[in-house]
C-alpha cells in the first residue's frame, strides 16, 4: 500500500511543491527520487493526491512497494521555509540530495536474519521430523535454503527446503528419521530486495 500525505491543500505550483523525499528500503526507490528531483518537469498545477496514486501525475511515478515495504511520499511546499531561513533554491536542492543519499547509504536494508529454530540451536531431541527456521523478513524461495549434514559431514536430508506459503519468513526442511548423534544445520536466506546472509547451528539426537 502506498501512503501519500498531501501538505499543500490549495494545489500550489510545483515549483513551489518540488521537494519530495522517498523512504523506502530499496535503493532502487531512492534512485528514482534523484531522477525525480534533478528532471523534473514542472506541470501548471501541483499533481492531486488522486493523481498520485492512480498515477497519472505530471511526473516522475512512484515505483510500487517491494514486498511488504510500504512508500510514504511527503509533498510539501517549501517556499515558506525558503522565506524563514533564507535557504536559496539551489542550498535547498543540495540538501535534498544530500539527504537522499543519506536515506540511501544509512537505511537499514532487510537482511534476513534468523530469528528462532526448531530444533533449536544446540538442543537434545530423541527424534526431529523437519527443521523450521523463522526469520526477520520475507524470503525469496528460490535462493533460500536449508542443509543437513551428520556428523561426517555427508548430507543427512535429500529433501529440499520450502518457504512457508502463508508466512514467507519461515522456511522448512523435512528430515528422513535420523539416527543418534549430531547434525549440522547450514541455512542461506536471500530476502525478497535480493539481500543474502548465511548461518549455521547443530542440534543432537539423543
Amino acid at each position: 500500500m502506498t501512503v501519500v500525505r498531501q501538505f499543500d491543500a490549495h494545489h500550489r505550483p510545483a515549483s513551489e511543491s518540488a521537494i519530495s523525499i522517498l523512504f523506502a528500503r530499496s535503493r532502487a526507490h531512492v534512485l528514482l527520487l534523484l531522477a525525480y528531483i534533478t528532471n523534473q518537469v514542472e506541470p501548471t498545477r501541483a499533481p492531486t493526491i488522486e493523481a498520485y496514486t492512480s498515477g497519472r501525475a505530471g511526473v516522475c511515478p512512484m515505483p510500487t512497494p517491494l514486498g511488504s515495504t510500504s512508500i510514504v511520499l511527503l509533498s510539501i511546499s517549501y517556499r515558506p521555509y525558503m522565506k524563514l531561513f533564507n535557504i536559496s533554491r539551489p542550498a535547498l536542492r543540495a540538501l535534498t540530495l544530500g539527504a537522499a543519499a543519506l536515506v540511501m547509504t544509512s537505511t537499514a536494508f532487510a537482511h534476513a536474519h534468523l530469528v528462532s529454530s526448531e530444533p533449536a540451536a544446540n538442543a537434545e531431541v530423541t527424534a526431529a521430523t523437519e527443521v523450521t527456521i523463522h526469520f526477520t523478513e520475507p524470503l525469496e524461495p528460490a535462493f533460500s535454503k536449508i542443509e543437513l549434514s551428520d556428523a561426517n559431514g555427508k548430507p543427512a536430508a535429500p529433501a529440499a527446503a520450502q518457504v512457508d506459503k502463508s508466512d514467507a519468513k519461515v522456511m522448512h526442511l523435512a528430515l528422513p528419521p535420523l539416527t543418534a548423534g549430531r547434525y549440522a544445520v547450514q541455512w542461506t536466506a536471500v530476502a525478497t530486495d535480493g539481500h543474502r546472509t548465511q548461518g549455521n547451528f547443530a542440534f543432537i539426537v539423543k
